[in-house]
């Protein structure tokens, strides 16, 4: 009989209240501050790290979980009696979590062998960032608790995660310059011009869709891309400091469609160092897209 462990790492946004409720366990990244070494949180909270974005001098930097806590992870999992571990990773394109977990895998059926015949363990690419990977994960954990075998889990979250698209923007530019995701001079241009991007993750790419000028616009842009592509079909959103701007998104959405979002949840760490705290997401299925 399979006993199926679902893995993630807190860079998923998935909240601790439905990782206890759903099964699902999360290893927390590392991020440096001020040349401090903490961990996401536990050192902490989301609105904590709002905080030390505000005001600190230099920016937080997340780096991906290690091979030997990966180990650590594995183990303990194969003392509980896990005989299947299902990991679905932060994007590969953009961590070398991914990577370290493979090596972890290696390395703990090369160091214990007799692991081969009691233990899978499957790696997953998330292939994009917070809910973009951790929904899919919150159905899987709701397949899981069905009865869902190793095969179909692991099958539906290779096609979920293809499928689901994140669509975000944020209102300051200021946080996409310094993390290097958007050069200086775009930057300084599109905070003078008030545009703000519409970024996606089409197969782990960090792609901008769009520019919009304004908050309202973009939101309203937003919340078209989902009439448009969404088919009634079930979304999450995620914001940062200010839940403001995910109430009026989903109030749009709602308005255009009928539809409310399944989840409205608080996006960590990962995201926030290269979004800064004020932003606004959505995510959900387009079949046929990876």
């Amino acid at each position: 009989m399979e006993k199926i462990l679902l893995m993630s790492d807190s860079a998923c946004d998935i909240p601790r209240d439905l990782e206890e409720e759903l099964g699902i366990r999360i290893i927390n990244l590392p991020i440096t501050y001020e040349g401090k070494a903490l961990e996401d949180r536990v050192d902490f909270t989301s609105e904590e790290f709002y905080q030390m974005l505000n005001t600190c001098q230099e920016l937080p930097t997340t780096a991906g979980v290690t091979p030997i806590r990966f180990l650590e992870e594995f183990w303990k999992a194969s003392q509980e009696g896990y005989t299947h571990i299902l990991y679905v990773s932060i994007n590969g394109k953009g961590s070398n979590t991914l990577s370290n977990c493979h090596l972890a895998i290696e390395g703990l059926f090369q160091s214990r062998p007799e692991l081969a015949d009691k233990l899978t363990i499957e790696a997953i690419d998330g292939k994009a960032y917070s809910l973009g990977y951790g929904y899919p994960l919150i159905n899987a954990a709701k397949m899981l608790k069905e009865g869902a075998t190793f095969q179909q889990l692991k099958d539906y979250l290779v096609k979920a995660i293809d499928e689901n698209q994140i669509f975000t923007t944020f209102f300051t530019l200021k946080f996409a310059k310094r993390s290097g995701r958007l050069g200086s001079t775009a930057a300084f241009v599109g905070d003078l011009l008030g545009l703000r991007p519409i970024v996606s993750f089409p197969d782990g790419e960090n792609v901008v869709l769009e520019k919009v000028r304004g908050d309202k616009g973009v939101i309203h842009r937003i919340a078209e891309i989902y009439r448009d592509k969404g088919e009634g079909r079930d979304f999450v959103m995620l914001y940062g400091e200010d839940k403001k701007p995910a109430d009026e998104l989903c109030a749009l959405i709602e308005e255009m469609t009928g539809k409310k979002p399944a989840y409205i949840l608080r996006t960590g760490a990962c995201i926030a160092i290269n979004s800064g705290p004020n932003m606004v997401g959505i995510a959900f299925p387009i079949p046929g897209t990876k």
